[in-house]
């Protein structure tokens, strides 16, 4: 009979979390063409249905500035309002097409509505009139990134961190990807220099702790998720990191403290009962997953699947 253990499984696990987390989309495993366009038409983003209101916000915005429109779309952005933003945001590119830094909103608008090829051309539309635009290379290896070519992005990032080698944004895209790749100390270098740098950033301390989450180093990971926290009390992701390390260490009544302010209590037994799986630590992981079904049957089904999971593992165990 042979043992099977969740060791491959947990790193796994990790380095998905860290993408599900971090990034906008799940990633598939695909090569990212980079096609240089020499000129951009604003008039072929796909839009949404022509309404009488945004025809009339259309008119209403026609006598402002390319700068106040861009100004007015970054509040709709940072509110959620996509279609509004890319109004705005198109707007302004048609008013003073010569101007760079719309056509970057124009394009992590177009990301975060699900567009990626017409962002990368507004990417690649920008880098063809300034090769090192910071923001644009960022943009441009985000969406390497997500759709799996994060070879890639590497070396997008890369090119970003040595046009500026100071920029925060940059070194944590580029640890981010260190990450994904299993090249744990190289983020970590990246992870403390930009600590020194924004010491009063949550997420910098959240993001190194995750690293050393990736390292197993669970002391130093608890040090820095709780810092995070300090600094940002109500940051759930920031709870629930923290609630994972003190799982992995043993602590299993910490850890469902601090997983149930982050979630409701079948969750917090469920997510436990996860980490115990990819451990391989059985028993713990089906009175975990057990506990999440007594407390909400109906609706807390993930336990159950997870249930159904471990049992399958535990019947290869044995072949």
């Amino acid at each position: 009979m042979t043992t099977r253990t969740f060791t491959v499984s947990w790193t796994f696990f990790l380095r998905c979390l860290l993408i599900l987390v971090i990034l906008p989309a799940l990633l598939c495993s695909c090569t990212t063409s980079v096609v240089k366009r020499s000129s951009f038409d604003a008039t072929a983003i796909d839009r949404a249905p022509a309404t009488d209101n945004s025809a009339n916000t259309e008119d209403q915005l026609k006598n402002l500035s390319s700068e106040e429109l861009r100004d007015k779309g970054k509040v709709h952005l940072a509110q959620g309002n996509l279609p509004l933003a890319k109004i705005h945001f198109l707007l302004s590119v048609k008013k003073a097409p010569e101007e760079l830094p719309a056509y970057i909103d124009l394009a992590k608008t177009m990301e975060l509505e699900g567009h990626p090829r017409q962002a990368e051309d507004i990417y690649s539309f920008v880098l063809s009139k300034e090769s090192n635009n910071i923001p644009a290379l960022l943009g441009q290896g985000r969406l390497q990134r997500n759709q799996g070519a994060t070879a890639n992005a590497l070396e997008t990032f890369k090119k970003a961190n040595l046009s500026d080698s100071s920029n925060v944004e940059v070194m944590t895209e580029l640890a981010i990807t260190y990450d994904i790749l299993g090249k744990e100390p190289l983020a970590e270098m990246l992870y403390l220099t930009v600590i020194g740098l924004r010491p009063e950033n949550a997420a910098a301390y959240n993001n190194l702790g995750f690293n050393f989450l990736l390292q197993k180093k669970y002391s130093k990971a608890i040090s820095n998720f709780h810092i995070a926290m300090i600094k940002d009390p109500k940051n759930k992701t920031y709870q629930t990191n923290l609630a994972t390390a003190y799982a992995l260490i043993g602590q299993e009544n910490k850890a469902l403290v601090i997983f149930e302010r982050a979630m409701d209590p079948p969750a917090a037994y469920n997510n436990l009962g996860y980490i115990y799986m990819t451990q391989g630590m059985t028993r713990e992981a089906k009175e975990a997953l057990q506990h999440a079904l007594d407390l909400n049957p109906i609706y807390y089904a993930r336990a159950q699947e997870n249930l159904k999971q471990l049992t399958r593992s535990q019947v290869d165990t044995t072949e």
